[in-house]
């Protein structure tokens, strides 16, 4: 539904934003991992926060491997 997609980009730019804005850290937009996968050539570095159940984590697009890889945490 147009609108539903509407509602999550605004949410996105918003949280963008806010990250930008921050003077705590930054807020790389929360996506699910279909979300993730419809970004048109992401950029090498491109940092999204991967929100399915299970992912839950910082992702990142590496150019080289044309994957997205999770940033761990341990």
């Amino acid at each position: 539904v147009a609108s539903d997609i509407y509602m999550a980009w605004i949410s996105n730019l918003y949280q963008t934003i806010a990250g930008y804005l921050s003077s705590s850290g930054i807020i790389p937009p929360s996506l699910t991992t279909d979300e993730r996968n419809d970004i048109q050539d992401p950029q090498n570095g491109q940092l999204i926060y991967n929100i399915d159940t299970g992912v839950d984590a910082l992702q990142f697009y590496q150019v080289s491997s044309g994957a997205w890889k999770t940033i761990s945490y341990t």
